[in-house]
């Protein structure tokens, strides 16, 4: 075995004094403890990796029954692997994270799962945490002309229960759900189920923090931009694109097809260099400001994630393949729908 010689004498033919001696066996018990230390990152006492360790997205998301954190930590939600592999991660709550199965409502903290109630398992259905973090929606049909609205609070109680004739659930705060649609903008009232039409063109993403709602052209166009929500009026700009979730700074836009566009005028930023028939469209989400998440068909019944920068450059896989749907909250990806 060949030797490494930490413990060799820096002056073979002059003895060693004490404080140099002290200081050769330190530095060479540091170096030891280099070599010997396991590759993948320093550990927290709790075996748990080190801030920045162990998640290459740079993002909170869920793949099957472990949600993965910012930290590197893993939590796993505790349900059979019939529920595990359709998990949706709706987002953080003052109680955990909420998070969706093909037909329960959970909540996931690092003590423990605990169930809040089921959830429909309709073909169509959609399902959001609400911006107050306190309110989980849920809307679901098996018709095209209606659904049903359904919104619990961490209690597991039925806040609201009602049917609505047209829209799909997009936001909600502590006291209204927001629905947009072919037929515009309306909200529900949570304490008392009453309707409101505010937008009567065809209307898409809704952003409650930074008070914009985009609006189509006509009822049923493809042109779509951007206009105020509290006072709407006259579109910023207009293309041809789905919006689906805002920056966290509020200058870009990620829409389903997979572009990235300028808030202030509508201008292509960036197309990502992923086949569109290999995105899973209502799978992505943003990774700080400038990159994205996209999750993409790996194989038969297999997903995986790549990461794009903003900037440009090719996207790249970060992750495993797995079984397990991977998502990311509903904060930076849009309400989740459903097919």
């Amino acid at each position: 075995m060949r030797r490494l010689g930490l413990l060799a004498p820096l002056h073979p033919t002059r003895p060693l004094t004490r404080g140099p001696l002290l200081a050769l066996l330190l530095a060479s018990a540091l170096a030891l403890g280099l070599l010997l230390a396991p590759a993948g990152g320093a550990a927290t006492a709790a075996g748990r990796p080190a801030d920045g360790a162990g998640n290459p997205a740079g993002a909170v998301y869920m793949q099957g029954r472990d949600l993965h954190l910012r930290d590197g930590s893993v939590l796993r939600l505790d349900v059979g692997p019939g529920q595990g592999e359709s998990t949706i991660l709706l987002g953080r709550t003052p109680r955990g994270w909420a998070v969706a199965t093909y037909s329960d409502l959970y909540l996931l903290s690092a003590e423990g799962t605990t169930r809040l109630g089921p959830r429909s398992t309709d073909l169509e259905n959609t399902t959001l945490l609400g911006r107050d973090r306190r309110h989980v929606v849920h809307g679901y049909s098996d018709q095209a002309d209606g659904f049903s609205l359904e919104v619990t609070d961490l209690d597991g109680d039925r806040v609201l229960s009602r049917y609505v004739t047209d829209g799909t659930p997009t936001a909600a705060d502590r006291s209204r759900v927001y629905l947009t649609g072919d037929r515009g903008l309306r909200t529900v009232d949570l304490a008392t189920g009453r309707v409101e039409r505010l937008v009567r063109k065809g209307a898409g993403l809704v952003d409650l923090a930074r008070d914009v709602v985009f609006v189509r052209t006509t009822r049923y166009g493809s042109e779509i931009g951007p206009t105020s929500l509290s006072d709407p009026g006259e579109r910023t700009w207009t293309a041809r694109t789905e919006p689906l979730v805002i920056s966290p700074d509020g200058r870009l836009l990620l829409s389903a097809d997979g572009t990235v566009r300028r808030m202030r005028d509508g201008h292509l930023v960036r197309d990502l260099p992923v086949p569109r028939r290999r995105i899973y469209t209502q799978n992505l989400g943003w990774a700080g400001n400038g990159a994205v998440l996209a999750v993409v068909d790996a194989g038969p019944d297999r997903q995986a994630m790549v990461r794009c920068a903003v900037a440009g450059g090719p996207c790249r896989r970060v992750g495993p393949a797995g079984t397990g749907s991977i998502t990311f909250p509903t904060q930076v990806s849009g309400s989740n729908r459903q097919p």
